[in-house]
Order: C-alpha cells, then sequence, then structure tokens
C-alpha cells in the first residue's frame, strides 16, 4: 500500500525508529482521535503501540474546594491590573486546603509485534507518513522481494488496519503476537487465540476491563496457533483487523467486535 505519488504531502525516512526502556514516544504516529498507533523496529522485529484515549492510569483529584470567592478576587486584582497578585491566589487557596491532584497518564493499551526473518538482508529501507490519508508505511527490500507494511486507523470506526504484502518471489513467513503492556497498575490479564482471532485483556487501576481483539486474514498460505502467538506461512498478503475497547465488559465487547468483523468485508 506504500504510494509515494505526492512526496510533498508525505514525510520519509530512510532509517527506522528504535525504542527502549520503555519509552514509545519514538516512533511515527497516526490516529483517528481515539485509537492511535506509533510505529517503531526494524524489518526483523517490528512493533505497532496501540493506544486508547480513554485508558488512563493513575490519578487523583479528589473533592475540589469551594473557591467562587477566589475566582472573584482574582478577577478584581486583575482588573487593577495586579496580575502577579492574581496569578497567586488560586495556588496559594489550593495548598491552604491541601488539594494536590495527581495527573493521570495515558498507556499503551497493547502491542503488535511482528517478527519475520528473512535469507537475505533488508536493504533500501523507506518509512513514510502520508499526511493526506494518515497512512504509515514501511517499505524495504530482501534479495529480490519487496515486502510493505502499511497501517492506518479508519476514522468511523476506530479499526485498525495493518497490511503485510509482497512483490517477487519469496513469500511471507513470519509470526505474529499481540502483547499487554508490562504495567503494575493491571490486573487478571489474559490472552485467548482462536479460529484466526487474538485477543487480549485486562483489568485497569479502577477495575474495568479493557483490551483488544484482532482478526488475521491470509491471501495464501497457512496460519498456526502456537499458543502466544500465530505463525504464518507462504502467504502472500496478511491483513490484520484490530479494535480496542476500555470501561466494557470483556465478554460483550468480544462479541460486538467479532459480530463487526464477520457482517462486513475487508477484502
Amino acid at each position: 500500500m506504500l504510494s509515494l505519488k505526492n512526496p510533498r504531502k508525505t514525510l520519509i525516512f530512510n532509517q527506522p525508529f528504535k525504542s527502549s526502556d520503555g519509552n514509545f514516544s519514538s516512533g511515527l504516529f497516526t490516529g483517528d482521535g481515539s485509537v492511535g498507533v506509533t510505529v517503531f523496529g526494524e524489518p526483523e522485529l517490528d512493533t505497532l503501540v496501540i493506544s486508547n484515549s480513554t485508558l488512563t492510569f493513575g490519578g487523583k483529584n479528589g473533592v475540589l474546594p469551594d473557591a467562587f470567592d477566589k475566582v472573584r478576587q482574582a478577577r478584581k486584582l486583575a482588573l487593577d491590573n495586579k496580575l502577579n497578585d492574581a496569578n497567586k491566589i488560586a495556588p496559594d487557596f489550593f495548598n491552604a486546603k491541601n488539594y494536590k491532584p495527581e495527573t493521570n497518564s495515558l498507556m499503551p493499551l497493547c502491542f503488535l509485534r511482528i517478527k519475520q526473518n528473512f535469507l537475505d538482508i533488508a536493504t533500501d529501507y523507506k518509512l513514510a507518513l502520508n499526511m493526506e490519508t494518515s497512512e504509515i508505511s514501511v517499505n524495504f527490500e530482501a534479495g529480490k522481494t519487496t515486502y510493505d507494511r502499511s497501517v492506518f486507523v479508519h476514522r468511523n470506526s476506530s479499526t485498525i488496519f495493518y497490511e503485510l504484502s509482497k512483490q517477487g518471489g519469496e513469500s511471507i513467513n513470519c509470526e505474529l503476537a499481540l502483547l499487554l503492556p508490562n504495567n503494575d497498575d493491571i490486573s487478571l490479564e489474559s490472552t485467548k487465540l482462536e479460529d484466526g482471532y487474538f485477543i487480549v485483556t485486562a483489568k485497569d487501576d479502577q477495575g474495568d476491563d479493557f483490551g483488544a481483539v484482532a482478526k488475521i486474514i491470509l491471501n495464501g498460505g497457512t496460519l498456526e496457533n502456537k499458543v502466544n502467538h500465530y505463525k504464518i506461512k507462504g502467504a502472500d498478503k496478511v491483513l490484520v483487523l484490530i479494535k480496542t475497547f476500555t470501561k466494557t465488559q470483556k465478554e460483550k465487547a468480544f462479541q460486538k467486535i467479532k459480530e463487526y468483523f464477520t457482517t462486513n468485508k475487508f477484502v
């Protein structure tokens, strides 16, 4: 799906982004405002970091003290051009009331990892972001075969579309794994593989279910369940559909997403 027909509207990088020490900000980003994907890694091991804007951890607001009189006081000082004094009103008031809220943190919901071995060294690597379509594409060559990996988030349904394709004699042979983050705030993690579906679920620090459901569709080749990942052999094209959920009972979420994948045609 890589298209560089209008390079003026495409960001192109000639080397991959790498991430380490749990820092997932080093990558190329795309999303629909609710569901986001960050791409980093190398041809042999690529990673998609999948996030949902409603999944947060930590944070504490408490009961907000009544500050109505302080607002009027700050407004009067501002009108009198005493801006420094006005800026101190709110912090001094909340400190006196011992009101110290803690900001919550956005965390990755899950990761899609792609492990792929090649007979030859990967060359001519390109990582591109189409600014018109928000599609991220990875393109490289290994021997006489060109490989493409593309991802975008459908705006109307917040569905992640991830496609692996190739041009040349070699087939696509890879392993796909959907993984939960290593986070002390999540509990009751579960991973399930069945009939080409990949389901990961957990509970956040408020006890609410969250997770993701992926469906793998092959053009040629075989799909083998390896307990914690799928192994793909001899494929010409691989399409992975992913939908996330938060604060929804996991059985209901899975049935709803599975029905969506079943009733819609994607190939």
